[in-house]
């Protein structure tokens, strides 16, 4: 059964399932919200069972960089950031199909970011950590 699996990754989003129903900033432009969107989608598949530690690594630090960058841009506080990529994440995890569906949802949510992944955070040489 999922639900035990995905019960700890529902409980680091309470927090946000109010925040969930309030939109994105409108002061946010379609190119942050799709980086905010896949910082989401990589939090999520780096708690997945399946997750790659090497992805998951330049997950983190794409979410870094991404923030840092739309926080200098649009002057949002580090709060509001991360409240609009908690109500994202709550948004993506509630969309996604239960098992076993769920696993190739996430793949194809990922597939879509990862070459943003590689704009931002650009593969690894072997032998060199993020």
């Amino acid at each position: 059964m999922t639900m035990p699996r995905l019960a700890p990754l529902a409980l680091l989003f309470l927090p946000a399932l109010a925040a969930a129903q309030a939109p994105v900033p409108d002061r946010l432009s379609g190119e942050q919200r799709l980086a905010l969107h896949c910082g989401a989608v990589f939090a999520i598949a780096a708690r997945a069972p399946q997750a790659a530690p090497g992805q998951a690594a330049r997950g983190r630090e794409f979410f870094v960089r991404t923030a840092a960058r739309i926080m200098d841009e649009t002057g949002m506080t580090r709060e509001e950031i991360r409240a609009a990529a908690m109500a994202d994440a709550a948004t993506t995890l509630a969309a996604l199909p239960p098992e076993p569906a769920r696993a190739p949802a996430l793949a194809r949510q990922i597939d879509g970011c990862l070459p943003l992944l590689d704009t931002v955070v650009p593969p690894l040489d072997a032998g060199r950590s993020p």
